[in-house]
Protein backbone atom coordinates (compact mmCIF):
# COMPACT_ATOMS: atom_id res chain seq x y z
CA UNK A 1 0.00 0.00 0.00
CA UNK A 2 1.28 3.52 -0.63
CA UNK A 3 1.42 6.26 1.74
CA UNK A 4 -1.01 8.09 -0.39
CA UNK A 5 -3.91 5.76 0.04
CA UNK A 6 -3.38 4.94 3.53
CA UNK A 7 -2.76 8.58 4.16
CA UNK A 8 -6.30 9.19 2.19
CA UNK A 9 -8.10 6.73 3.88
CA UNK A 10 -7.67 7.77 7.31
CA UNK A 11 -8.31 11.51 6.09
CA UNK A 12 -11.24 10.66 4.87
CA UNK A 13 -12.10 8.54 7.80
CA UNK A 14 -11.48 11.46 10.21
CA UNK A 15 -14.00 13.62 8.01
CA UNK A 16 -16.51 10.74 8.70
CA UNK A 17 -15.92 10.67 12.11
CA UNK A 18 -15.71 14.45 12.63
CA UNK A 19 -19.58 14.70 10.79
CA UNK A 20 -21.21 12.30 13.47
CA UNK A 21 -19.50 14.44 16.36
CA UNK A 22 -20.83 17.59 14.91
CA UNK A 23 -23.68 16.93 16.68
CA UNK A 24 -22.64 16.04 19.97
CA UNK A 25 -23.22 17.61 23.39
CA UNK A 26 -20.70 18.95 25.74
CA UNK A 27 -20.37 17.20 29.38
CA UNK A 28 -22.63 19.22 31.98
CA UNK A 29 -25.25 19.94 28.99
CA UNK A 30 -28.89 19.84 30.93
CA UNK A 31 -30.71 17.39 28.29
CA UNK A 32 -33.64 18.45 30.07
CA UNK A 33 -33.62 22.16 28.65
CA UNK A 34 -33.16 20.28 25.78
CA UNK A 35 -35.90 18.53 24.86
CA UNK A 36 -39.52 20.04 24.04
CA UNK A 37 -42.45 20.43 26.73
CA UNK A 38 -44.95 18.01 26.70
CA UNK A 39 -48.26 19.42 25.50
CA UNK A 40 -51.38 17.66 27.39
CA UNK A 41 -54.31 17.68 23.96
CA UNK A 42 -57.63 16.78 25.71
CA UNK A 43 -60.53 15.53 22.55
CA UNK A 44 -63.70 16.68 22.98
CA UNK A 45 -65.98 14.06 23.70
CA UNK A 46 -69.14 13.86 20.81
CA UNK A 47 -71.06 12.41 23.67
CA UNK A 48 -70.75 14.70 27.06
CA UNK A 49 -71.20 13.06 30.29
CA UNK A 50 -73.04 13.89 33.61
CA UNK A 51 -69.93 13.19 36.03
CA UNK A 52 -69.99 13.18 39.65
CA UNK A 53 -66.68 12.74 41.78
CA UNK A 54 -67.64 11.76 45.12
CA UNK A 55 -64.22 12.13 47.99
CA UNK A 56 -60.96 13.88 47.34
CA UNK A 57 -60.58 16.74 45.34
CA UNK A 58 -58.55 15.94 42.14
CA UNK A 59 -58.09 19.23 40.12
CA UNK A 60 -56.04 17.73 37.35
CA UNK A 61 -59.39 14.90 36.86
CA UNK A 62 -61.66 17.30 37.42
CA UNK A 63 -60.08 20.18 34.15
CA UNK A 64 -59.36 17.20 32.42
CA UNK A 65 -63.26 15.94 32.29
CA UNK A 66 -64.23 19.71 31.97
CA UNK A 67 -61.96 20.19 28.82
CA UNK A 68 -63.20 16.79 27.09
CA UNK A 69 -66.55 18.44 27.28
CA UNK A 70 -68.24 16.78 30.54
CA UNK A 71 -70.05 18.26 33.17
CA UNK A 72 -68.50 17.48 36.12
CA UNK A 73 -70.00 18.17 39.24
CA UNK A 74 -68.04 17.54 43.10
CA UNK A 75 -69.54 16.40 46.41
CA UNK A 76 -68.19 14.75 49.72
CA UNK A 77 -70.56 11.91 49.51
CA UNK A 78 -72.72 10.55 47.11
CA UNK A 79 -76.31 11.52 49.20
CA UNK A 80 -74.61 15.24 49.24
CA UNK A 81 -74.64 15.44 44.95
CA UNK A 82 -77.21 18.14 43.95
CA UNK A 83 -78.79 15.43 41.18
CA UNK A 84 -80.01 11.70 41.55
CA UNK A 85 -79.27 10.99 37.93
CA UNK A 86 -74.92 10.70 36.60
CA UNK A 87 -73.84 9.20 33.72
CA UNK A 88 -70.46 8.45 35.80
CA UNK A 89 -69.63 8.38 39.60
CA UNK A 90 -65.96 8.28 40.49
CA UNK A 91 -65.23 7.51 44.13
Amino acid sequence: MSRTFVFATAFLGTLIIAQDLRDAQACGTNKAMQRRPVVSRVVLSANPSRILLVGERDTTLEKQLKKAGHKVERAGTVSEAQHRRYDLIIA
